[in-house]
């Protein structure tokens, strides 16, 4: 720094300079834009005198929280050229449906006024957290993800938002195994690469259509649609229509991201079995709840976990 003068690349943000104990993967994802993506094998981390060899432990550890934000950036663009292609069919296909349903401003003005949101996701945990949500269910706003939509149900336990981001025709099953009675006065905020089997099994209440962050969609002039959901999971877009809603509290259950000790994927009473993800995909470990040891996860729930904690 003091043979060049850099202080135009500082005013431009194009040299960022941090101090090494202020990089963690959120603050480190923060400066990582979408242009990023282009360099990213070209990232090298050089290490060009021995002196710093006694930086060693530090620098490992700046690596790796380079190297999982970079992962995570280009992972969060996709990695399947046949999916994006059919969600660009579905895009299309729902366009004179989206403009028809509440803009996302709209959405998140008409969400009702609560303290505390709970976002309801299906992994093994959330069946012992049934009865404590019924019991809270009229003082809080319930994010329900589409697949425990079936499981809530059952319980009697009526979500204010359910929540669909997948691309394929399974997803409406969740809907399907639901009455059409049961649909009234929910809000379906579903995005708008949705399958039409999807959109069709809704038999009720309002559906709101809502564009994700996906390159293809910036040549529409859609942003009052959106754009919203960069995350992978359907409880990645319901965390940020939470935020985006400004509750005090945002609570998760059935979130494990994680098999159960027993081995299964997802709660007792899910629509596909609680053994969906079959173990043998656990390729990866991540830490346990308050830090009681480890966890057996799959690499994609683990990008799951990433967008959290980016969005933190």
């Amino acid at each position: 720094l003091n043979l060049i003068d850099f202080s135009k690349e500082i005013r431009e943000e194009r040299l960022v300079i941090v101090l090494q104990e202020e990089i963690t993967y959120r603050t480190l994802i923060s400066h990582l834009d979408n242009d990023s993506k282009i360099f990213a094998k070209t990232y090298e981390l050089l290490i060009p005198f021995e002196y710093y060899d006694k930086y060693m432990d530090d620098i490992i550890k700046i690596n790796k929280i380079f190297t999982k934000a970079l992962e995570q950036l280009v992972y969060s663009f996709g990695n399947d050229i046949k999916d994006t292609l059919i969600g660009v069919e579905h895009f299309v296909a729902n366009l004179p449906k989206t403009i028809k349903t509440p803009k996302l401003k709209t959405f998140l003005n008409g969400v009702k006024k609560a303290k505390t949101a709970i976002i309801v996701s299906t992994g093994p945990s959330l069946s012992k957290q049934i009865e404590k949500l019924k019991s809270i269910q009229d003082k809080v706003i319930i994010f329900c993800i589409d697949a425990s939509f079936p499981i809530l149900h059952k319980h009697g336990i009526k979500p204010d938002i359910v929540v669909s981001i997948e691309r394929i025709a399974l997803t409406s099953t969740f809907y399907k195994k639901t009455p059409s009675e049961f649909h009234k006065d929910i809000v379906f905020a579903v995005s708008n690469i949705a399958h039409k089997e999807l959109l069709e099994s809704i038999k009720g209440g309002e559906l709101v259509l809502m564009s994700r962050p996906f390159g293809y969609k910036f040549f529409f002039d859609f942003a009052d649609w959106g754009y919203v959901g960069k995350g992978m999971s359907a409880a990645n877009l319901a965390y940020e229509l939470c935020a985006m809603s400004l509750f005090e509290q945002i609570v998760f259950i059935g979130q494990d991201l994680a098999y159960g000790s027993d081995g299964t994927s997802h709660a007792s009473e899910h629509v596909l079995g609680k053994d969906e993800v079959k173990k043998e995909k656990a390729v990866a470990e991540v830490e346990a709840y308050g830090g009681n040891g480890v966890v057996k996860t799959t690499l994609v729930w683990k990008l799951f976990l990433n967008f959290f904690e980016a969005d933190k």
